[in-house]
């Protein structure tokens, strides 16, 4: 410890205590060779053996209170005899130091490094630890190290505690939420069978058929939105805790966007918003969950007709299914408010709406957040694309191809199942 004098340099050497240290080392090999009776090389033999045991019993006891202390550490090397085979090297290093002792030729030099040695640990003791070691940078970067483990540990601690409330309150929230849907779902039945009387009631009573039609055009178109909108605030919950099933079947896409649009119609034909469905002839089955890409589809049709129909009076919106690539492609093009640049990269998030100015719109934001989780779930993808505001919005919805009949067969669906959900629940 004595001379901790730095050489300033990279890797900041000790020259001062090397060189000092070296120094007394030849001036006491010196004396020996003069005015000692055995031969020099004997003697520092035996001094290094008496270190080097000291050593080896310092290591043997670190390694002993290390592993109790912290049995988990990582280590580059283990020991094959672990704590039994240190403490066996202990006990032959004490037997080594009482045989150098009992050398009567070798016990002078024995004693001198025993001298030696205790006046070194008093000098650091009382003077070089205080104010050498203190200042040393080996120290000051290990007490440092040591205070930033601290503060690591105590932040996790901290963030596990945190992790593990929001991990509460969002299954409180799903609970929730669950239990409003369920509430909500029973209420819409409700409406659905009271609207279905009033048109039996109507047709009854002979009221002009133009005039009943348009009421329950109205009044239907209504209610499917909000069942509709019930269903997917339970997905959606469902696909923030990781717990959304999908059921993949080979899916018709044409007859399921056609029937979307027959739901959707009444009202693109109240708000006076043109509709048009284009169907290929070659497309291919579609392998996807039908229920929840029916409502991707409808969620993508009721944003066209929300934008469109706000932004101005002679709104068009072009509905294309067709195969493309190996993948079966529904596109959706309107001629609405469409989408500045800077606005397409933060479509998709939750809580988001683009729509600003005279005619905005109201919601969550969640839509669009639903129907990208389904698709990608269902290996599939959706992209949105706009030449800018006032240009319109294109919306391309691409799901694969159903597999074969000898692999569906064969597979059972199952493969494909599990591929495209997370956690099973009991919840469809």
């Amino acid at each position: 410890a004595f001379g901790c004098r730095s050489s300033g340099t990279r890797t900041n050497t000790p020259h001062f205590a090397l060189m000092v240290g070296g120094g007394i080392g030849l001036v006491a090999a010196w004396l020996i060779d003069t005015f000692g009776s055995s031969g020099v090389g004997a003697t520092l033999l035996n001094m290094a053996v008496f270190g080097a045991v000291l050593s080896y019993i310092g290591v043997m006891a670190s390694y002993i209170k290390i592993k109790r202390g912290r049995p988990d550490m990582e280590r580059p090397y283990t020991s094959p005899l672990g704590v039994s085979g240190a403490a066996v090297g202990i006990v032959l290093a004490v037997l080594a130091l009482v045989a150098t002792i009992a050398a009567p030729e070798y016990r002078p030099g024995v004693i001198g490094v025993i001298i030696t040695l205790g006046l070194a640990i008093l000098y650091f003791a009382t003077y070089s630890s205080r104010h050498l070691v203190a200042q040393a940078p080996e120290e000051h970067n290990a007490l440092t190290l040591e205070r930033r483990i601290a503060e690591l540990q105590v932040a996790l601690d901290k963030a596990r505690v945190a992790r593990l409330h929001v991990e509460q309150i969002m299954s409180a929230r799903a609970n929730a939420v669950r239990a409003v849907i369920h509430d909500l779902n029973h209420s819409a039945q409700a409406v659905q069978a009271a609207l279905d009387l009033w048109v039996m009631d109507m047709e009854a009573a002979n009221v002009e058929t133009p005039m009943l039609e348009r009421g329950h055009l109205r009044l239907q178109a209504a209610l499917d939105q909000q069942k509709n909108l019930l269903l997917e605030m339970r997905d959606a919950a469902l696909l923030e805790g990781n717990a959304l099933v999908l059921y993949p079947s080979a899916t018709d896409m044409g007859t399921l966007v056609q029937q979307v649009v027959q739901q959707v119609m009444p009202r693109y034909t109240i708000a006076e918003c043109q509709l048009t469905l284009i169907v290929a002839d070659n497309v291919s089955l579609a392998w996807c969950d039908a229920q929840r890409i029916r409502r991707v589809v409808f969620n993508v049709l009721d944003n066209a007709l929300r934008y469109t129909h706000s932004f101005r009076d002679d709104g068009q919106v072009v509905v294309r299914v067709l195969h493309e690539q190996q993948q079966a492609v529904c596109v959706v093009q309107d001629n609405g408010r469409g989408i500045a640049a800077d606005d397409l990269q933060r479509l998709g998030t939750k809580f988001t709406r683009l729509a600003q100015g005279e005619h905005n719109t109201e919601g969550m934001g969640l839509g669009l957040n639903f129907c990208i989780g389904i698709l990608r779930l269902s290996n599939g993808s959706l992209h949105i694309t706009s030449d800018g505001l006032g240009h319109g919005t294109t919306v391309t919805i691409r799901l694969p191809v159903a597999p074969s009949q000898a692999a569906t067969k064969t597979n059972g669906h199952s493969a494909d199942l599990v591929a495209m959900r997370t956690e099973r629940t009991d919840e469809p």
